[in-house]
């Protein structure tokens, strides 16, 4: 989010801004940067969360889940040509995964999904999105095919930042 928002926010204030909740809708749920990853403990947050402590530190957002495949494809393309940056969950390098669900602490029932990862698309084409990573700080093209099947995952779950 923080290399979405084009340099407004800093990771240092977006993990301030966020709240700790074993929900990764309404934080983030474990420890953040832990030296084993693609758990369900140390996990990461979803986009309400990020959304609303986006909207804390003054960066606005639009949120782009729980639609129908091609509608959720549609609305980022759309975003892209607006010249926005969008925040993807996704799996690490797209890798094939099987959601579980888990209950919080509150009873409630959240879906997760292991090696949960997220990235900045910043372009389409005919082949697929385009998209950087921060965690290794690579340029990937996720195929079509591999977009709409990990952005299944997460019921196609996205977050446009505006400018």
């Amino acid at each position: 989010a923080a290399m979405a928002s084009r340099g407004r926010v800093t990771e240092a204030q977006l993990l301030a801004a966020l709240p700790r909740n074993d929900n990764p809708f309404l934080g983030i749920r474990g420890r953040t940067n832990a030296p084993v990853w693609g758990g369900l403990s140390d996990y990461g947050v979803y986009a309400p969360a990020l959304k609303k402590s986006l909207a804390v530190l003054g960066v606005k957002s639009e949120m782009l889940s729980g639609q129908d495949y091609e509608t959720f494809k549609n609305a980022v393309v759309e975003n892209l040509r607006a010249g926005r940056a969008i925040v993807w969950w996704h799996t690490w390098q797209e890798s094939y995964q099987a959601p579980v669900l888990a209950k919080t602490s509150d009873g409630a029932m959240v879906k997760l999904v292991p090696y949960e990862h997220s990235s900045v698309i910043v372009g389409a084409n005919e082949r697929g999105v385009i998209y950087h990573d921060p965690y290794d700080a690579t340029i990937r093209l996720a195929s079509w095919a591999d977009f709409k099947r990990v952005s299944a995952y997460f019921d196609n779950m996205a977050l446009a930042i505006l400018p």
